[in-house]
């Protein structure tokens, strides 16, 4: 789809494994420009290719509401 669509944008979602790796081949992590990982509920962190980072709280902890 991404060459038949090249000027589209797409969002890849991918489970890990313990280790950290994405499940299958992780070739498809060169071809994104942001990485976002969800390491525990309710805490989003964001890595790139250029080199911006950061972390960000996804759910009102008191409420468990996004």
């Amino acid at each position: 789809m991404k060459d038949q669509y090249p000027a589209k944008s797409f969002i890849y979602v991918f489970q890990s494994t313990k280790q950290g790796n994405f499940r299958g081949e992780n070739s498809f992590q060169h071809d994104v420009d942001v990485v976002i990982e969800v390491p525990e509920k309710g805490t989003a962190v964001q890595m790139g290719r250029f080199n911006q980072g950061g972390q960000m709280n996804i759910f009102d902890h008191e409420t468990g509401d996004i």
